[in-house]
């Protein structure tokens, strides 16, 4: 029904309870009377129970008077602001127009306000301490790169790939494989110490062959450094004397090698077969290296500083994006807020129409209500009484 119809029957379940009370005390009373023969035939008038029983609905009907009436009230005072309303309009119509712009423009206030709020919030993401400082420095790095890519002429330094390092190691596998012999001849009485020594041959000479051959192609930018690749190629020499001296003498314990000269044509095979192979390595470290070091440190920091700027640069834009995402999420809802306005507006007069019918039509059911209520409490007791919310 109405917001008022649940009021109303609250009434009216508390006056059922009433009447279920008086019903009860009724009962007592009449079969007390009875056996005391009250009222007396004698006696004119009403007894005091049935005063009492018409006393009561008395205020029952006064409570319903009470309480009907202040619900009717706010009923009257509903339906004559609505019809205000609806008059005012009704001569007016011209105040539609007025506040369909007041909207518009309150609209209008919104979303400036939130393209402000969401141009800075973008300014305030994209000048982020951090973010400036990674940027900087990704800047400092590539301006120094870019300004010695064009002094050398090149965009890029050479590259050592995973065939290098493969090869390097496969240097030191072929020394020690040639000379694991000699380790054993030398060191027979411990195989621990045999294998240990043979097997710092596959790490001495790949890592004597990588720095020499690294030191002898950046000898422009390292020349202060040339005796350590020196000192590498003596290093290796050195070592490569020893494992053919040991190789010659395993061959003469053997009986393989008979006689100085052959000792000697032996030493020199060993001695070249040995060098050939840390020179490979020495070889391959050097075509394998850039000429310049510090053009290969600069490539090597600006990936670094690139990597961190990507993944800062990730991280912003999904600030950004969510930043966006926000916006649009206000934008929309003030859009839809003015939508509704103006839907509301634009059917004003046929809502103030169809809530003024409502609102009388609900106030003639209330009366009707009440008045079958009060019908009900007459009919509880037999003399009727009249209600001065109906009056």
């Amino acid at each position: 029904m109405n917001q008022y119809y649940t009021q109303i029957t609250e009434i009216e379940k508390e006056i059922d309870q009433k009447h279920t009370t008086i019903l009860s005390q009724t009962k007592n009373r009449a079969e007390i009377d009875g056996k005391s023969d009250i009222p007396n035939v004698d006696i004119e008038g009403i007894s005091p129970s049935e005063f009492s029983i018409n006393a009561n609905y008395q205020g029952i009907i006064y409570e319903l008077a009470a309480k009907g009436g202040q619900i009717l009230q706010a009923q009257k005072v509903e339906v004559e602001h609505i019809g205000s309303d609806l008059n005012y309009l009704s001569k007016n119509p011209e105040s539609i127009t007025h506040q369909l712009n007041e909207a518009e423009s309150n609209k209008n206030q919104k979303l400036q306000s939130a393209r402000e709020a969401h141009q800075i919030n973008v300014t305030r993401i994209w000048q982020k301490p951090s973010y400036l400082q990674i940027r900087k420095d990704f800047d400092e790095i590539k301006d120094k790169y870019d300004s010695f890519s064009q002094k050398l002429g090149r965009s890029s330094p050479h590259q050592i790939g995973n065939l290098y390092w493969g090869l390097l190691l496969m240097v030191g596998l072929s020394e020690l494989a040639y000379n694991f012999q000699a380790f054993s001849l030398a060191l027979s009485e411990s195989p621990f110490l045999t294998l240990v020594a043979a097997l710092s041959v596959v790490v001495i000479f790949p890592v004597l062959a990588h720095f020499a051959g690294k030191i002898f192609r950046q000898y422009e930018e390292r020349k202060k450094d040339i005796w350590l690749g020196i000192l590498c190629v003596i290093i290796s020499i050195g070592l490569t004397y020893v494992l053919a001296k040991w190789r010659v003498r395993l061959g003469v314990v053997s009986g393989d090698i008979e006689g100085a000269k052959q000792a000697n044509e032996a030493f020199n095979l060993y001695f070249l077969l040995i060098f050939a192979i840390y020179f490979v390595g020495l070889i391959l470290s050097f075509f394998a290296h850039d000429q310049s070091q510090e053009f290969t440190n600069l490539y090597n920091d600006l990936g670094k500083k690139r990597k961190i700027m990507d993944s800062e640069n990730n991280d912003i834009n999904k600030e950004i994006n969510a930043e966006q995402n926000r916006n649009t999420e206000i934008q929309k809802t003030i859009n839809n807020e003015f939508q509704n306005i103006k839907s509301e507006l634009n059917n004003r007069l046929q809502s103030l129409n169809k809530m003024y019918k409502d609102a009388v039509a609900n106030y003639k059911k209330s009366v009707e209500y009440f008045h079958n209520i009060e019908l009900k409490i007459n009919a509880n007791y037999s003399k009727p009484s009249v209600s001065p919310i109906l009056q």
